[in-house]
């Protein structure tokens, strides 16, 4: 029997496709797997600090940490479970757990802090010196936090690069690791869990916090009216609507957290007591 150029041609463009599918799926794995290895080595940081501290490791920010390592996980292998037609909308739930539920969880875990404490008291205090060096101060600002995490969206969706993503283990798990750690990068900048980070000032987070909110909005309804290349457009009009309703789940949820931390800031209740007095 004899194949037509196209047919062969077909038939290498399907090989490439499955090749990379099953690339993909390995990557998938591995990346679950590196995030449960994070739970352990977050509970071994828990026991190296509560054998040096009278006062044990909150439980609460334990439990934080397993549950946004646990979302992680099954964010990326989720859609090797649940295999559907929808491929985008798959993609988009993992998008909201990496870049935006996780990260929230990560935040009051305090890994950061929990590092501290578990470290020597040289090594400790060594390392806090590098984390108030100005240009950590620039990192943790809420600007490079938004921008980042905000334009790494645009950048995957308005560009070639979510295609990309699904042909290029690599690139696909760079992606996969980005999102959490954009996100945690800006999540903490705003609410500054981490006492050592160094404070904006409220006004300065909540207007990062706003801008990164009309940005993440204009985005998803961008995605409902021209989707990225290959998406079909139904499949695309169910994931924008998860992205933008399921964002104003957490953005909503970061408004309140600024609010009850404003309205409980030292300041405020010091300026409360003379007022009253």
């Amino acid at each position: 029997m004899i194949t037509s150029p196209t047919d062969a041609t077909a038939s290498l463009h399907h090989h490439a496709q499955s090749t990379s599918a099953v690339h993909v799926a390995q990557v998938s794995l591995m990346l679950a797997i590196a995030y449960f290895l994070l739970s352990f080595a977050y509970a071994a940081l828990v026991l190296a600090a509560n054998r040096k501290y009278a006062k044990p490791w909150p439980a609460s920010r334990s439990l934080c940490w397993h549950a946004g390592m646990t979302l992680a996980a099954g964010s990326c292998v989720s859609p090797l479970i649940f295999q559907g037609s929808n491929g985008f909308a798959r993609h988009m739930v993992a998008h909201l757990l990496l870049g935006m539920f996780v990260p929230l969880l990560l935040v009051y875990a305090a890994p950061v802090t929990l590092l501290l404490r578990s470290l020597p008291a040289p090594v400790a205090r060594s390392f806090m010196r590098l984390l108030k060096r100005p240009v950590m101060r620039i990192i943790v600002h809420p600007a490079v936090g938004a921008i980042v995490n905000v334009g790494s969206m645009w950048t995957l969706y308005r560009t070639s690069l979510y295609a990309a993503m699904h042909e290029l283990p690599v690139l696909y798990a760079t992606v996969h690791v980005h999102f959490p750690a954009a996100g945690y990068l800006f999540t903490a900048s705003v609410l500054r869990h981490d006492r050592w980070m160094h404070d904006w000032g409220f006004c300065n987070r909540i207007f990062w916090l706003i801008i990164s909110m009309a940005g993440h909005g204009i985005l998803s309804k961008g995605l409902f009216a021209s989707p990225p290349a290959g998406v079909p457009a139904d499949q695309a009009e169910f994931a924008a609507r998860m992205m933008y309703y399921g964002g104003d789940v957490v953005e909503i949820t970061l408004i309140l957290i600024l609010c009850y931390q404003r309205y409980h800031a030292p300041d405020r209740l010091k300026q409360s007591s003379v007022t009253s007095a």
